[in-house]
């Protein structure tokens, strides 16, 4: 059918009428992670002090820490947190809802890109939420109280801005640009310009012939865009400049470059990204159907919507790897590009029907594989060579992923010969010791129990009775069951929740001393992270080592807190004794009463 004769997706109604399965998704997982995970991470804690000491200060124009201007913390999420604070009064779930709502309005707003760039693919803006909602990297950021998911939902925005002013060519697609790369500035900082700004400079690239674009028009556009944004931008600097002074309105302005999270591993090499990324976005890169799709499509000429998202992610993945920094939040903006291009693969209306009901692209069979593989492990005699975290893994785990990815995934259409081979390896494992010539065979099929054998070979004939799901069925299902593996697998992280009771039962103990009136000094930079938790109302003296025994001499009645891997009291430490100690990210929180250093 020519495209043009195609129906077309119907605009916003039409999303919104689709948007209840996932938004009852979203729901739940939200719910899931707020329920298991609390704000315990350093970069958290941080925020959450900064927001707190806005709010208890009433000091709501920029962030401060400390009582000092913390330039390098963009202030759209502080002010968020704090606004929020005002409706519902002071709590730690807020500032992890927050994110979590602007991941649903990134859904909305990456389905109606798909809708844009692919108008006349009717199943694209409705599945594309799913397969974004799904993604591990996505999902594990769904509640961090942190400002990643902002900075995501503001470069849609911009994108969206981008692709209405090409799509309907007027003026207010511009204007929508410029206020989201206003607020993605305040936000996430100046570095939000690499998601966007490529991606509009580059129109003739993407934008191909079916427009008759006077590009000079273009780039006046894409001007006034930005002297839009950078307008809002300025006029908070100018009401800075004007209620702090120049030089604060300048740190702000300027100092606002990408931070590298303390929650991961920093100075990565330079290929990080490309061992990230598959990570990122399973479980959709292990389905073989993906690869299929891609080798029917390459020797076609690519489309305006994969030319558009190679130009948003190219560019990204180039500055960040060879300038840094390399943490994966720097992935999240460019990760619904990921799920635009394998939406349009597996619901291409020219791709679709050929060849997604071979067992051999299902996701099921990676999945049985793993399964079988994590099963036969069990029985290796020795496995000390494999990694840690699988040794001496129960056979449990592996039949139970195999028995799931029949069970969520299900068969393909043409799913007969999967039972048949799923039949037949099972009575072979069952008479394996049976076999001739079994001393040819690899040891742990001979110790392995017959019963495995025959209830792999009962569970093919059960087969018979499981449905067969066509490609729309698989993909929710396939969601589903991965939303339900990241909240197992965060629940799993975050069982015992230490993290969270060391930095409470800290902040409790410091709470005492404030209510005691007692000063209190900081071995090193104070992250701010027992202010919130505490409630805590004064600043704390950040101390270098050599200043800590003039500090104690003059505050005799004060504390000091310090780390074990950090700068500790000389002397016999058998007779030193910290008025309180406690774990600590990964070290050893130790607070010293002054007078008796």
């Amino acid at each position: 059918m020519n495209p043009a004769q195609r129906p077309q997706f119907g605009g916003w109604r039409q999303l919104f009428e689709h948007a209840f399965p996932w938004t009852l998704l979203w729901c739940v997982l939200v719910a899931a992670l707020i329920y298991i995970r609390p704000p315990a991470s350093l970069d958290e804690l941080r925020l959450l002090a900064i927001a707190w000491e806005m709010w208890q200060r009433e000091v709501f124009l920029i962030p401060v820490l400390n009582e000092l201007a913390a330039p390098e913390q963009p202030p759209l999420m502080p002010w968020l947190i704090v606004a929020g604070w005002k409706a519902f009064g002071v709590n730690d779930w807020w500032p992890r809802l927050l994110p979590a709502f602007f991941s649903l309005f990134s859904l909305l707003l990456v389905s109606r890109i798909a809708a844009l760039l692919w108008m006349d693919q009717l199943k694209m803006p409705r599945y594309v939420p799913f397969v974004m909602l799904a993604s591990w990297l996505w999902a594990f950021y769904l509640t961090l109280a942190l400002t990643d998911h902002l900075l995501t939902f503001f470069t849609l925005l911009a994108l969206f801005g981008i692709l209405h002013a090409w799509r309907y060519t007027t003026r207010v697609g511009w204007f929508i640009f410029g206020f989201a790369t206003a607020m993605a500035v305040l936000a996430s900082g100046l570095t939000s310009l690499l998601y966007t700004l490529p991606v509009a400079i580059a129109g003739p690239l993407w934008a191909g012939r079916e427009h008759a674009l006077r590009w000079r028009n273009w780039y006046i556009d894409i001007a006034t865009g930005l002297v839009f944004g950078i307008s809002l931008v300025a006029l908070w600097g100018m009401v800075v400049s004007i209620e702090y002074g120049y030089g604060y309105a300048i740190d702000h302005l300027v100092g606002v470059l990408p931070e590298e999270l303390k929650l991961f591993a920093q100075n990565q090499p330079v290929y990080w990204y490309l061992v990230l990324l598959p990570v990122s976005f399973l479980p959709w890169v292990a389905w073989p159907l993906v690869y299929s799709r891609i080798l029917q499509v390459s020797d076609r000429l690519p489309s305006i919507g994969l030319i558009f998202c190679m130009v948003w992610v190219v560019p990204v993945l180039l500055v960040l790897s060879v300038l840094g920094p390399r943490q994966p939040q720097y992935l999240l903006p460019i990760l619904p590009a990921f799920a635009l291009l394998v939406t349009y693969l597996l619901f291409n209306d020219e791709l679709i029907d050929h060849g997604e009901d071979r067992f051999v692209v299902s996701l099921m069979l990676p999945t049985i594989f793993l399964g079988l593989a994590l099963l036969g492990i069990a029985y290796i005699p020795d496995a000390s060579w494999l990694p840690a975290v699988v040794q001496g893994i129960s056979p449990t785990i592996g039949g139970s992923i195999a028995f799931f990815g029949l069970l969520v995934y299900g068969l393909p259409k043409s799913g007969l010969a999967t039972r048949v081979v799923i039949i037949v390896i099972g009575l072979l494992l069952a008479l394996a010791p049976a076999l001739p010539y079994k001393d040819a065979l690899p040891q742990v099929l001979d110790e392995l129990p017959i019963y495995i054998g025959i209830v792999i070979a009962l569970f093919g004939v059960a087969l018979n009775w499981l449905p067969e799901f066509t490609l729309d069925q698989r993909v929710v299902r396939n969601a589903m069951f991965n939303m339900l593996i990241v909240v197992a697998g965060i629940g799993y992280i975050y069982k015992d929740n230490n993290d969270y009771r060391s930095v409470t039962s800290s902040a409790r103990f410091l709470q005492q001393i404030e209510d005691e009136q007692r000063p209190v000094a900081h071995v090193g930079t104070y992250l701010g992270q027992f202010h919130f938790y505490g409630r805590l109302r004064e600043s704390y003296k950040e101390l270098a080592p050599e200043e800590v025994p003039v500090w104690a001499s003059e505050n005799p009645g004060g504390v000091i807190i310090t780390y074990a891997s950090g700068w500790q009291p000389s002397g016999d430490q058998s007779l030193l004794a910290p008025a309180f100690e406690s774990p600590f990210a990964g070290t050893r929180l130790r607070v010293w009463n002054a007078k008796s250093l």
